[in-house]
């Protein structure tokens, strides 16, 4: 099934298995069956938030859902002259107006940082000619299943060109550096995201994901942007990790056995070298 319309709130508020609780799975059974039982809450963090915002602006182009800050306080004061015009009625009218209506209330330095964003990717030729909506759609739900196992997978963009389906994931980073983001693919598993998005799209749309591509952009000014698109080894390899993974979870819910990734004997452990070097120089 394909989902156009459904909101990002609602794409996760369902039950079908996703590539972040693969990864939880990867690490431990255990942490997957707490993942289903609604056991994990994830504390949305402030650069959480930014990436929200800036999958919304970046991606999905939604300017009319923004609301500069700045503006609201300079036409407040346009009005009356106010000493701190944020703690006044009159602001905090303004801003219960914004959010009734919905839209996103941003900081006056944040918006000016997602505009400064947006034009850095537009420059690049690739991401501007994939991220065209006259190829595609951004933020596009997709649910199948694999052996009785219902998966789903949530496309930032998906997009058809010249008949070749290709999928695109935005990521903000600290660094732009080619060296941190191959750990960063490493530590958050975006090889085992593409390799399930791929999977999960083709069960979908009945024809081969050409491509995945990966934007990552810092999130400071210059916003250098990073185009990547991961080799053929590395999703062949990630993407024969996932189809084990399918089976092993599909065989932990059937026999309802999900292991701590500690397992259950006593282990024995001494510390490492730099440890017993301090321990030897304190005697």
């Amino acid at each position: 099934m394909i989902d156009e319309t459904l909101s990002n709130k609602e794409y996760h508020a369902t039950s079908d298995t996703s590539s972040s609780q693969i990864r939880y799975f990867l690490d431990s059974p255990m942490k997957y069956k707490a993942s289903l039982d609604g056991e994990i809450v994830v504390e949305e963090t402030d650069s959480m938030k930014f990436g929200t915002l800036a999958h919304s602006y970046i991606l999905e182009r939604l300017d009319q859902m923004f609301v500069d800050d700045t503006d609201i306080v300079n036409a407040v004061l346009a009005k009356k002259d106010y000493a701190n015009v944020r703690n006044t009625k009159d602001y905090k009218n303004e801003v219960k107006v914004v959010k009734e209506q919905g839209k996103f209330l941003v900081k006056g330095p944040d918006m000016a940082r997602l505009k400064g964003m947006r034009k850095q990717v537009m420059a690049i030729p690739n991401c501007k000619n994939c991220l065209s909506l006259d190829h595609g759609k951004p933020e596009v739900s997709f649910f199948t299943e694999v052996d009785g196992l219902r998966i789903k997978a949530r496309a930032d963009f998906y997009g058809e060109k010249n008949g070749k389906i290709y999928l695109v994931d935005y990521k903000t980073t600290s660094s732009g550096d080619f060296a941190n983001i191959q750990q960063a693919i490493g530590k958050w598993g975006y090889d085992i995201q593409a390799a399930h998005y791929k999977k999960v799209v083709e069960a979908c749309v009945g024809k081969p994901v050409e491509h995945f591509y990966f934007i990552f952009q810092q999130k400071e000014a210059p916003y250098e942007v990073a185009f990547v698109r991961l080799g053929d080894e590395t999703m062949n390899a990630a993407t024969e990790v996932l189809e084990k993974t399918y089976k092993k979870i599909i065989a932990a819910i059937c026999n309802d056995d999900f292991p701590s990734k500690y397992g259950t004997k006593t282990v024995q452990m001494e510390s490492p070298d730099w440890r017993l070097n301090q321990l030897g120089a304190m005697l």
